[in-house]
């Protein structure tokens, strides 16, 4: 890439954050203080206001840590996250921990079996849904204690996710 092909490009990626910016800005948010959230029966429950929360029930946690002052959970890159949080279930579960501390949004991937933890991995978010989804499945696929019907769940949100 030459100089002139780079600052065209450096150009295009402060708009489109500079435009996604303002979209997070002003969307409402479902996390009304600082905390950890998991969804249950359809609604996001605040289980932890310390930031001391650990997984520790078996399955795949799929975990969105946002920044609760900026909001990225409702921008382009917490929108995979979110349309996934709420199709999947059973042993794979959806967190948001949202503090102001948080520099960046993040995703990541625990696998706890046995009450203990498998392993964690950490991304950064991703704005495509298949490839969000994708992620997801490869990592439910790979987390013992993940019951197969759960790992459907996420085909059944995005039958675009490959696997």
């Amino acid at each position: 890439m030459d100089e002139d092909e780079a600052k065209i490009l450096e150009k295009l990626m402060k708009d489109i954050l500079q435009k996604s910016g303002s979209v997070q800005a002003t969307a409402p948010s479902a996390f009304s203080r600082p905390g950890v959230y998991l969804r249950a029966d359809n609604r996001w429950l605040l289980i932890d206001t310390a930031g001391r929360w650990e997984p520790y029930d078996d399955g795949l946690y799929m975990v969105f840590d946002d920044n609760f002052d900026f909001k990225f959970i409702n921008g382009p890159a917490g929108d995979p996250f979110m349309k996934l949080a709420q199709g999947v279930r059973g042993s794979i579960k959806a967190v948001v921990r949202t503090f102001p501390e948080t520099q960046k949004p993040s995703i990541t991937f625990i696998c706890v079996n046995g009450g203990k933890p498998v392993f964690s991995k950490s991304f950064e978010p991703l704005p495509w849904f298949p490839d969000v989804a994708t992620m997801v499945a490869y990592f439910a696929i790979h987390c013992p204690s993940v019951k197969r019907k759960d790992v459907e769940s996420v085909y059944e949100v995005c039958p675009c996710a490959k696997f």
